[in-house]
């Protein structure tokens, strides 16, 4: 049956002829992936290689595999591929399928693409950063190093892509195709509010297997859901015909083969998919598609300095792609966990990653290629600007480049490993041979994800149980086969690429952690006080432990994995870094200051030396203070923070304050406002001139404080307060008793009835202000109060003096107190 793109391929073929770019929008099962890239061997002749990009691995192998068989060969021919791990290509290979990684590393090293005709960017509408970077350096290497004798074709292919966009930005000619795709019945099945995805996903496999034949594609957005889902199906008892297959990019190859290829005779598949299944694969058998909606997306936290892995809802363009796989080779089904209108209200199509992925990786592609500014290239989405530009300065801290944005030879070691530059530039600074081989390894397993499995236990974040794995039983864990083999020959590629002998015998030598700490200083992590799992990053963020992680307790850490959306998300992977270790790798970005600071445990003021590395610090080391004046800034923080109640107050002190509030009360303006809060607001004013020497609040006590509030006022201001506010009265004694100014009563003046004797007159301050005499016993005690003392004597003093008689009998009660001798004493010692 021949397929849709065929009808396609001569205006294909005749706009090739006139034009260098071509944009194809052909839907899934229209042919495009196969059938472009073999016509243009055959019917344009091109004596160059055609490159074929595919965006991911298993991909490469189908499209590879496909068209070889399609010309009765075996891959490693005319059709060959490359991906990190593998490669069949020969000097007879003319069309090279690969990853969009590999065609990166491709043209970086070689700008002018020698010996390539044409680069196909199939299912570009994925928009991967490094597919971005790749079309734009294309673009470039087009126009500067290709002429009209050697040109460069470059056509970019999707399937959801908005194609008219795309070809007016490029300004390249539009070729759409219809598809071959089947009638495929859609079904909404909304996910009741108790129940999980994956119990959801299993019973809509399961109604699916009663109502429909034919083989299932489910799709959800992770290996985890891939697992629980395989056990609830496994549990539910399905029929022997019917098998299971799990289908993800951490798979080897021969079992993803496995999962792709038709089902055996009388057998029906179940094929349990990420994203990985969404484009360029097609399953043969597949009549039925199960869709979660959701696929997992890794977003960079550039607050945290961390990945942040996400489960978001899919696109209506990925809808429409997943959907499209039942209908690829036969009339099929669908079945959509959520409803027809979530449907309306999905995003049209994914987001660019670049626009929320960590942006080092395309800084230093930027600086490798010789870019500067980003809006120099034709990107279709640049970066953010300011993100960008964190990113490069980043970049030279790490040695990578240059202050101008000219990449360092340092740097170009760290692109040569074609690995983010962290783990890149891990190898880069591991020249001593003891480190090499740790290096690359670490390297490796950051690069290609964790070998270890923890079922039914807390997972280990300890680095170096992953690089003992050379020499381990592995009793502590399970090992995830396909990464570990991975992992293995990606690290002896590394080896090889750097330069370096492989050596697994020194895998876990310690100073692994000096190389680690100089590619992920922001990663430095210290142990918080008072715990042993919760972690402060050199970046300011946190992070945490599992609670029984043996790392727990660690002085540092470099911390190389973490994820969760908590505030301190759980580290998963990290390397012990001991305090020599700390200063032997990042010592000379130490930074030293003295700081004064308040210590509340102590009451004091104190001066330290504290080193510090960003937000970490090192250590701190009591100094004298290079301000003197700071500990006395610094001893008044300490008053603030305790409040008035600390000062030393006396009866004295309080006396004047009431003298103050009470003429402020009738004349706001002339005097100052020694209140509680007045006197806080005011302290660096009044209080921190007195300060000079001092460090304890112990040491307050040397003050007097109505001394200091006195030398607050103005000569005027004192003569005026002793004029209108006295503080004493003289009574007839000639003792001076204290004026009170109560806020309340006013002014009061407390005495014994025989210190008032002779007084004819009621005593008054200032303007003619009575004052109020609270009149008491030989005890004390109040007797009276009065505001008319001349009054008092000829009224009520008779029948308060025959009481006291009574009671204080050796006390003089004479009987017309008006005239009387005022006196201190009793009658005896009267003359």
């Amino acid at each position: 049956m021949a397929l849709p793109i065929e009808t396609c391929l001569p205006v294909i073929e005749n706009h090739l002829t006139h034009c260098d770019r071509l944009v194809i929008q052909a839907p899934p099962g229209a042919g495009k992936t196969t059938l472009v890239p073999l016509h243009l061997l055959s019917g344009l002749g091109q004596k160059g290689r055609i490159l074929l990009i595919q965006p991911r691995r298993l991909a490469v192998y189908g499209a590879a595999y496909r068209m070889a068989d399609m010309r009765n060969e075996k891959p490693g021919s005319t059709i060959g591929y490359t991906t990190r791990f593998d490669r069949k290509t020969t000097a007879d290979t003319r069309i090279e399928v690969v990853t969009e990684g590999i065609f990166l590393r491709m043209i970086q090293q070689d700008p002018e693409l020698g010996g390539i005709s044409t680069v196909i960017f199939d299912e570009f509408h994925e928009r991967s950063v490094t597919n971005d970077l790749a079309l734009a350096f294309a673009l470039e290497s087009q126009q500067a190093f290709r002429d009209a004798a050697t040109p460069l074709k470059l056509i970019i292919m999707s399937a959801t892509l908005d194609g008219n966009l795309l070809s007016e930005w490029l300004g390249a000619p539009l070729v759409c195709s219809e598809g071959r795709l089947f009638p495929v019945d859609t079904f909404y099945r909304p996910q009741p509010r108790q129940t999980t995805i994956e119990t959801h996903v299993a019973d809509m496999v399961c109604e699916a297997l009663t109502k429909h034949d034919g083989s299932l594609l489910v799709f959800l957005p992770g290996m985890r859901e891939i697992r629980r889902v395989h056990d609830q199906l496994e549990q539910r008892s399905p029929e022997k015909h019917i098998v299971i297959y799990p289908l993800h990019a951490s798979l080897p190859h021969n079992r993803q083969q496995q999962a792709i290829a038709p089902a055996a005779p009388g057998q029906r598949k179940i094929v349990l998919t990420t994203n990985v299944a969404e484009t360029s694969v097609t399953i043969e058998g597949i009549r039925v598609v199960i869709d979660s909606g959701l696929v997992k997306t890794a977003r960079y936290d550039e607050r945290r300095g961390l990945n942040v892995l996400l489960t978001e809802k899919i696109s209506a363009a990925s809808a429409e792609q997943r959907r499209g796989r039942a209908g690829r080779v036969m009339a099929g089904v669908c079945y959509r966990a959520w409803s027809a209108e979530q449907q309306t209200q999905l995003k049209a199509f994914r987001e660019p990653e670049i626009l929320h992925t960590d942006l080092l990786p395309v800084a230093l592609e930027l600086a490798v290629w010789g870019c500067n500014d980003s809006s120099d290239l034709q990107l279709l989405t640049p970066p953010d600007p300011e993100a960008l530009k964190r990113a490069q300065a980043t970049l030279e801290d790490m040695g990578a480049i240059h202050g101008n944005g000219v990449i360092t030879a340092t740097g170009q070691q760290m692109a040569a490993m074609g690995l983010h530059p962290r783990p890149g530039l891990l190898i880069a600074c591991s020249s001593e041979p003891h480190r090499q081989s740790a290096a690359v390894a670490t390297a490796a397993l950051l690069s290609e994800g964790d070998p270890l499995r923890f079922p039914g236990q807390w997972p280990q974040a300890d680095l170096g149980l992953r690089l003992a794995l050379w020499h381990s039983t592995r009793s502590i864990a399970e090992l995830h086969q396909s990464s570990w083999q991975r992992l293995k020959k990606l690290t002896l590629q590394l080896a090889r690429r750097a330069g370096y002998e492989w050596q697994p015998d020194t895998l876990t030598h310690p100073d692994n952690a000096l190389g680690l700490a100089h590619a992920f200083p922001d990663r430095v992590a210290q142990l918080r006080k008072n715990s042993q799992q919760r972690y402060l990053m050199a970046n300011g963020k946190g992070v945490q432990l599992n609670p029984e992680d043996r790392l727990g307790g660690s002085e540092y850490l470099v911390v190389l994995d973490a994820m969760g959306n908590d505030r301190e998300p759980f580290i998963r992977l990290a390397c012990p870094l001991d305090a020599s270790q700390m200063e032997q790798a990042l010592g000379d970005h130490f930074t030293t200051d003295t700081e004064t600071r308040w210590n509340p445990q102590k009451q004091a003021a104190e001066s330290l030396e504290t080193v510090r590395f960003h937000h970490l610090i090192i250590r701190q080391t009591p100094c004298d203070p290079a301000d003197p004046e700071a500990l006395s800034r610094c001893l008044l923080e300490g008053i603030q923070r305790t409040g008035l109640c600390c000062l030393p107050w006396t009866t004295t002190d309080h006396l004047i304050r009431g003298r103050i509030a009470w003429l402020k009360a009738t004349d706001t303006e002339s005097w100052p406002d020694w209140s509680d809060a007045g006197l806080e607001q005011s302290l660096k004013h009044w209080l921190l001139p007195y300060l000079a020497g001092m460090r304890r609040l112990s040491d307050l006590q040397q003050l007097c404080l109505h001394q200091i509030l006195a030398a607050q006022l103005t000569r005027e201001q004192q003569a005026n307060l002793e004029k209108q506010a006295p503080g004493f009265w003289e009574l007839p004694t000639g003792q001076q008793k204290p004026i009170v100014y109560d806020p309340e009563k006013g002014p009061v003046l407390r005495a014994r009835m025989q210190e008032l004797y002779g007084i004819t007159s009621h005593p008054v301050i200032g303007s003619n202000t009575p004052l109020l005499i609270e009149i008491l016993s030989p005890a004390d005690r109040p007797i009276q109060v009065t505001s008319d003392l001349p009054g008092f004597w000829e009224g009520s003093y008779t029948a308060v003096a025959r009481e006291m008689r009574g009671r204080y009998p050796k006390h003089f009660w004479p009987d017309n107190p008006g005239s009387a001798q005022a006196t201190t004493k009793t009658k005896r010692h009267m003359n």
